[in-house]
């Protein structure tokens, strides 16, 4: 309901009901008196029972109501505090608080994340793609296509019954921050962020947290955590997370307030990225890894130039950046469309690469080709030109291997193991040839047994 008064001190308030406070007259008149203060209902049930029944006849606009910002999947919209998209058509909210497109109405009570002003955004900067490819390398291109697949998450695990968990790590100072407030800034989030550390919540609002959002990342910062004294780990434990990777899975469920059996969850609608120094440690689970894909940092591409480069990057705002999520948005069903083509010839792409059956995981396949197939789909934004086009093969190139490292690590030890080991092999067999192939030149025992 739409309550104005007539002393024009006060403004028009909305005062949201379930249905049984329209039961009684008393129900009624209680809730009216909680919004409005000095308004009461003065009629009867009579009086209210003659109200119900010209409401239900007045053709009452039905609205959905959602605790989280972002994709609902049964309206189509995405909703925000201030602002909504709908197959590219974007609304502000209106008066009263919810969208509404041709009918199809939708609310959003989560009003925690700050996104900048349409109004105040600008065009994304001159030679952007050029200078953001020299700074990050393939590496940032894999992870800007994976974050703008994320504004898709719904529709993915709807069509393709899954969509694929990103790790993205490297050695301090390689860039990793830098790159994800950088694409913060590029979704249009005000406040400077990077992502959470799950180590420093509790179980309850972790959870709650991975429910908030959806069509959005969710990243978790080294979430590996350190060695007790103990010598166990007290890192995180990811295969907790491993149903978020298909649709419609609980963060939690919990017993809904009623006298009866009833039990409400949260569902996870988001992308799930994890960023930290080392790659996941702690589980050797085939079926959490495959849902990986993995990218590597390193400094070997850094030149004084892309240095500067850099600093000029963290310099930009969100202000500046924004009009990224709105360039994608509101062309949602041409980036849709493009994708699925896409999809189908990176598929095709690696198929042909995949002809000595190097991977064998049908799922790495996957994970990585939905991967190859938004980056293809940006083309869109930056243009199929010679630049584009060199970059994107230089990304699908690195996705490759990173497959094929993938399926080394399904099939073998841990990637630290196959290290030691491989040097370890080479050791001994360069020491083997100088000793007369003397099998033990690497025990240092001095008990020959």
């Amino acid at each position: 309901f739409h309550i104005t008064f007539s002393d024009s001190r006060r403004a028009p308030r909305l005062m949201e009901l379930e249905g049984n406070a329209l039961r009684t007259a008393d129900t009624f008149n209680n809730e009216l008196l909680k919004t409005s203060v000095y308004y009461a209902f003065t009629g009867d049930n009579t009086d209210l029972k003659l109200l119900r029944a010209r409401w239900a006849e007045s053709g009452q606009r039905e609205v959905t109501v959602i605790p989280y910002s972002g994709y609902e999947h049964e309206t189509e919209i995405y909703a925000f505090s201030e602002f909504a998209y709908r197959h590219g058509e974007y609304q502000e909210v209106n008066d009263y608080g919810y969208f509404d497109f041709n009918g199809t109405c939708l609310k959003t009570t989560h009003k925690t994340l700050d996104l900048v002003e349409r109004e105040r955004i600008g065009q994304l900067p001159e030679n952007f793609f050029s200078d953001f490819i020299k700074v990050f390398g393939p590496n940032g291109l894999v992870l800007l296509g994976w974050w703008t697949g994320t504004l898709f998450a719904e529709q993915l695990r709807k069509k393709q019954a899954s969509w694929c968990f990103m790790e993205f790590t490297g050695e301090r100072g390689a860039g990793k921050s830098t790159l994800l407030r950088l694409l913060w800034k590029m979704t249009g989030v005000v406040k400077d962020q990077e992502g959470l550390d799950p180590n420093k919540n509790s179980d309850v609002g972790f959870f709650r947290l991975m429910a908030q959002y959806s069509n959005l990342p969710i990243v978790l910062l080294e979430a590996d955590g350190v060695m007790s004294d103990s010598g166990k780990s007290k890192g995180f434990n990811f295969n907790r997370l491993k149903e978020f990777y298909n649709f419609g899975a609980p963060t939690r469920t919990v017993a809904a307030f009623t006298n009866g059996l009833e039990l409400r969850q949260d569902i996870f609608r988001g992308g799930l990225l994890v960023s930290q120094n080392n790659e996941i440690v702690g589980t050797e689970d085939g079926a959490l890894l495959s849902r990986f894909v993995s990218c590597r940092c390193t400094k070997e591409h850094f030149t004084p130039e892309t240095r500067l480069l850099a600093e000029k990057f963290e310099q930009f705002t969100a202000a500046e950046l924004g009009g990224y999520l709105h360039a994608v948005l509101s062309r949602e069903p041409e980036f849709w469309e493009a994708y699925q083509a896409n999809y189908k010839a990176a598929r095709n792409e690696f198929a042909r690469r995949n002809s000595q059956g190097t991977v064998k995981d049908d799922r790495v396949l996957k994970c990585h080709a939905q991967v190859a197939g938004w980056i293809r789909t940006l083309s869109l934004l930056f243009g199929a030109t010679p630049e584009f086009g060199n970059a994107v093969g230089r990304a699908l190139d690195l996705l490759w291997e990173r497959a094929e490292a993938k399926q080394r690590r399904l099939s073998g030890e841990h990637p630290m193991l196959e290290t030691f080991w491989s040097n370890f092999d080479y050791i001994n067999h360069a020491r083997k040839k100088e000793n007369g192939g003397d099998p033990e030149i690497l025990n240092h025992s001095s008990n020959p047994a």
